[in-house]
């Protein structure tokens, strides 16, 4: 089979092919990170964008459907809705979503982040702010920033802190990062809601079984790297606990005055 036609469609890249099943004449994005890769593998006429790409093609009602994107933005919508089976989380260690930093966290005033992932920016705030009491200043030319996704392989954990972990510790809960998002057309109808998770949870269990051929097929870290990573630092599969991580940060967040306070699940 010929490789899929790349095109640009409102700054988000589109791969060719048309979807079948449940997902059939959905408009469907992914952001394009090597975590996302095992919950779109096999999918075809998927559309990639950094997460704040794809925020707002779904809120422009650009796209129905967008896997892996941040919770941190779900919360300003809940006219969205989070399917409650898969995702992208992590109960330790994620090693993708870092606040690189020398001076001691409890010690840190400024912050700069990566502003493709609100998550990622409300996480370091909320745990500098856990650890200082006081939330941090915006600087874009401060030492602490935040860098998220495939670029943070470049960085050894040692240069500052993992924002998964750091939650786990704070909170004794894993943290989900991001999930599939139905925009607001698709979220009123709920029947076809929970047939689209239950299609994508039924086909997991393969994709899961392709991680050496992801590993493999990537160009982003050598392949033992992104196998660690893809079995190890990531988890696909969200039971009770993982969305009480989720309600908690929404929670959390809420406090500082960001989002509605909740997650706005699917079911």
């Amino acid at each position: 089979m010929a490789s899929p036609a790349h095109r640009r469609h409102s700054g988000i890249f589109r791969l060719g092919f048309v979807l079948t099943g449940p997902l059939r004449g959905l408009r469907i994005a992914a952001v394009p990170y090597l975590n996302a890769k095992p919950l779109v593998h096999g999918l075809a006429g998927i559309r990639l964008g950094v997460p704040s790409q794809l925020a707002r093609a779904l809120a422009q009602d650009e796209c129905d459907l967008v896997a892996a994107l941040s919770i941190g933005a779900v919360v300003h919508h809940p006219e969205w809705r989070v399917l409650p089976s898969l995702g992208v989380a992590a109960d330790g260690p994620v090693r993708t979503v870092m606040l690189l930093h020398e001076a001691p966290l409890e010690t840190i005033r400024d912050l700069a982040f990566d502003p493709a992932s609100r998550t990622s920016k409300l996480l370091a705030t909320w745990l500098i702010r856990n650890a200082t009491g006081i939330p941090p200043r915006v600087d874009p030319h401060s030492v602490n920033h935040v860098i998220i996704g495939d670029p943070a392989f470049a960085h050894a954990p040692t240069e500052g802190t993992d924002l998964a972990l750091a939650w786990r510790k704070a909170t004794g809960l894993p943290f989900v990062f991001a999930g599939w998002v139905a925009g607001a057309k698709l979220a009123r109808d709920t029947v076809r809601l929970e047939e689209i998770d239950a299609f994508l949870v039924e086909r997991h269990p393969s994709a899961m079984e392709r991680l050496d051929d992801i590993a493999n097929e990537q160009s982003v870290v050598d392949f033992q790297t992104a196998r660690t990573y893809l079995r190890e630092n990531i988890l696909y599969r969200l039971d009770p606990q993982f969305r009480q991580g989720a309600d908690r940060f929404a929670r959390e967040i809420g406090t500082m005055g960001e989002g509605t306070g909740t997650v706005p699940w699917a079911c």
